[in-house]
């Protein structure tokens, strides 16, 4: 009997001891579970953008494309690189370097852009906003930049001035219109941007409609952010299902805007793209394009936390080639004699165009 009560004693202490091991399994799983909720659901924008901080990126450098010559060897189009200058505003970390340098940086941009804008009032307020990348001016040539390198707080560098620039090739024609229809150009793709307000759950609205606004005011300069966030609230308290964001706009400016999370995660959901303007060539530009743009190289780059991409490894870059050079039969005195012709007949007889061939 005594061995009875000791078995069953026993029995339910084991018993106990498993559902007790059973309770903290079980209850370990629920606070797995809802951890899991918690980081997919409710902390999932703050995760996406701790990533986006530190994503890797594969960056196209673009080549520099071909010249084109006469048959005498004058140049007839070229490529000449152009700067856009922006400001980080956080750069400069003591407050008595950046507000000693503030007035005279100021002064020089004032002087340079004859005084299109008030640059220290622009500084001081990009500094109290914690703006980071705040424009400045836009298609600086190479001689216009090594002056701006030598402003005060730019010459610093990028890493404590806050100067921050930005290369691109704009494509000219050195003797203006003569046979600008036969060397031809490059038709530059353009896109409308327009947003389904009313499918933006107003959680996500809320968290991310500042970010835009701040985008598309480093976009386009003309509006504060303040205004865009203006107009986005209104459009989304009306549930707007066309609200047009952006309009005829060029691939670069696309490409900047899909860097805020509203536009990049609504594609195909309350964002739509509609191509306005189509790629197209015209002239030797068309005939030998293959040929002129040579080939772009690639890049493997890590975003940091100061908004900068950083290279990861050499073996990792391909180094773009430069396009060909195509020599045409164009006599430019030739050309000349023709297009002055044809320009005096034309305004004699009141026309509205003509052609000689």
């Amino acid at each position: 009997m005594t061995m009875s009560v000791q078995y069953k004693s026993l029995h339910k202490g084991i018993l106990l001891r498993l559902y007790l091991i059973y309770f903290i399994f079980l209850l370990a799983a629920l606070v797995i579970i809802a951890r899991i909720i918690d980081i997919q659901f409710v902390q999932g924008d703050y995760w996406k953008e701790q990533f986006n901080k530190q994503a890797i990126k594969a960056f196209i450098i673009p080549a520099t494309k071909g010249n084109i010559y006469s048959s005498d060897g004058s140049l007839l189009a070229t490529s000449i690189p152009k700067f856009d200058i922006y400001f980080d505003a956080l750069a400069c970390q003591s407050d008595s370097i950046y507000y000693k340098n503030i007035d005279k940086l100021a002064y020089h941009l004032d002087t340079l852009t004859k005084g299109f804008n008030n640059f220290k009032i622009l500084l001081k307020k990009a500094r109290e906003k914690k703006i980071r990348y705040l424009p400045i001016i836009k298609n600086v040539s190479y001689q216009e930049l090594k002056i701006i390198k030598e402003f005060p707080l730019f010459n610093l560098g990028r890493n404590l001035g806050g100067l921050i620039i930005e290369e691109k090739d704009k494509r000219i024609l050195p003797n203006g219109d003569l046979a600008a229809r036969t060397i031809g150009f490059e038709r530059i793709p353009a896109f409308d941007v327009i947003m389904n307000l009313s499918k933006i759950p107003d959680v996500i609205f809320e968290k991310q409609v500042d970010s835009l606004a701040i985008c598309m005011s480093q976009l386009f300069i003309d509006k504060k952010k303040e205004y865009y966030i203006d107009i986005l609230k209104k459009a989304k308290k009306n549930n707007s299902k066309k609200f047009m964001l952006a309009k005829n706009i060029r691939k670069d400016k696309l490409d900047k805007l899909f860097t805020t999370y509203l536009i990049s995660q609504g594609q195909n959901k309350w964002i739509k793209i509609d191509t306005v303007i189509k790629q197209f060539y015209v002239g030797i530009e068309g005939a030998y394009r293959e040929y002129l743009k040579g080939k772009e190289g690639l890049q493997i780059r890590k975003k940091l936390a100061n908004g900068l991409w950083k290279p990861l490894f050499d073996e990792n870059q391909i180094e773009p080639e430069n396009g060909c050079d195509v020599i045409s039969t164009i006599n430019l005195n030739l050309q000349d004699v023709a297009s002055s012709s044809l320009k005096s007949h034309l305004i004699a007889q009141g026309a509205e165009g003509g052609c000689a061939i």
